[in-house]
């Protein structure tokens, strides 16, 4: 059973505030006030606030594994030592259930009474699992445990800083604590191009294409009014390359259809949003620009469809739940939409396992950069500095984000093995006249 969980609260005003609560169901006061202080005085999303907060939650979680309260050590100026901060970092690249599985760990033999077991004696002895979290989210972790537990120590000394020695020595333990952190953040080498997200295939982005129409034999939702609004969903990932967050959050009066145009917002923290969890845009606002059949079916689903979904006229949000039950007529949620995508994968087997929404939007930079080329060669003269501006429009991104390498690299990869084989066959060639 986990220690901890976090919880989302909404405000009147639309305001999602995550919490973190004790086994007790109580929220735990020093990560709160931290949270509410420090972090969302910054102007941070709600989902910033929440992935610090589950930061904090493994810091906790491993603490009462090897048995450490942190804030009474930090309130007595004691810092953690290097093992306890090699332990740490080492924990930080676990998944949180694999943490709590450790801490669920029976031991090999029983310990004596009042012996500590460390989160290292106990994680010997959990059930192997090899699922380690990727290397930058364990440094997002690293830094947001380093960051509050900073914080924790400044605000101990300044309650108790008459008791508690001088401030130099305060601030060199304090100093040596953060830099000890900092200096084991899992480096990004950039160098392993295997294994990182790409498009779809072109065989791949076929057959999905084909499974997704309603009347084809595999597709696997047989309510033919939830088949149309999943295949206007994905239809609207790859043909405008728009994240989940941005699709579930579209309302109908973004839909222009005179002008066949969708506007993408920000809305964070919409007081329209009735979703705990809130799906949002993490770009900027933009209008993209529809062909007529995506257009068509949007619309189709609109005066078709989705007005025969009870509860569906009473919030503005496109794409709204169609199973029966309390959630019915409400907007899509996350866990919805992932549903969706689980369900498509385990009809059709032979889609990539990593099959998700934004895999389309790899694959639609993809084919930006495949249709860019083919107009250089009719003649178009597209610099590259004006193909960045406009796939950073489309997408969102600020005019010089270096973000769209990240999507073309089944592109690069594949435009490289070209240059590559030409050059190979070239050399052979001239190889061979020489001789």
């Amino acid at each position: 059973m986990a220690l901890f969980r976090t919880k989302n609260l909404v405000f009147d005003d639309g305001e999602r505030y995550p919490i973190l609560l004790a086994r007790d169901g109580k929220p735990a006061y020093m990560p709160t006030l931290y949270i509410t202080t420090r972090v969302r005085s910054g102007n941070y999303a709600s989902k910033t606030l929440e992935r610090h907060l589950r930061a904090i939650m493994h810091l906790y979680t491993w603490a009462m594994i090897d048995s450490i309260d942190v804030e009474i050590r930090l309130a007595q100026c004691e810092i953690l030592n290097l093992h306890e901060i090699d332990s740490l970092v080492r924990a930080c690249r676990s998944s949180y259930d694999v943490l709590v599985q450790t801490q669920n760990a029976p031991l090999k033999r029983q310990p004596r009474i009042g012996k500590v077991v460390s989160y290292e004696g106990a994680r010997a002895s959990a059930p192997k699992k090899t699922d380690e979290v990727a290397g930058p989210t364990a440094a997002n972790r690293i830094r947001a445990i380093r960051d509050y537990l900073d914080w924790l120590m400044c605000a101990s000394y300044n309650r108790t800083s008459k008791k508690s020695g001088s401030f130099d020595n305060f601030e060199t333990a304090r100093l040596y604590m953060r830099d000890a952190f900092t200096a084991r953040l899992p480096i990004n080498r950039g160098r392993a191009e295997q294994g990182n997200r790409e498009g779809l295939s072109s065989d791949e982005l076929d057959l999905l294409l084909q499974v997704l129409n309603p009347e084809d034999l595999k597709n696997p939702w047989s309510d033919k009014s939830l088949a149309l609004r999943n295949q206007v969903i994905f239809l609207m990932l790859y043909t405008l390359g728009i994240r989940r967050g941005e699709v579930l959050g579209l309302k109908i009066s973004n839909i222009n259809f005179r002008n066949l145009e969708v506007s993408i917002h920000r809305r964070a923290d919409d007081p329209d949003d009735p979703r705990v969890d809130q799906p949002n845009a993490k770009t900027k606002d933009r209008i993209l620009h529809l062909e007529p059949p995506v257009a068509d079916m949007i619309h189709d689903y609109i005066i078709k469809h989705r007005i025969r979904i009870p509860g569906a006229k009473q919030n503005p949000f496109l794409f709204v739940t169609h199973k029966p039950g309390p959630y019915q007529g409400r907007p899509l949620s996350t866990a919805g939409y992932s549903k969706m995508i689980e369900t498509l994968r385990k009809r059709v087997p032979t889609l990539p396992d990593d099959l998700s929404g934004h895999s389309l939007r790899h694959s639609w930079n993809d084919y930006f950069s495949k249709f860019v080329d083919q107009k250089r060669l009719e003649g178009n003269n597209i610099t590259a500095e004006r193909e960045q501006q406009m796939r950073s429009y489309l997408m969102g991104w600020s005019e010089d984000s270096s973000t769209a390498a990240t999507y073309t690299r089944r592109h690069v990869r594949e435009a490289s093995k070209k240059i590559s084989l030409e050059m190979q066959k070239r050399f052979i060639m001239e190889q061979g006249n020489e001789s």
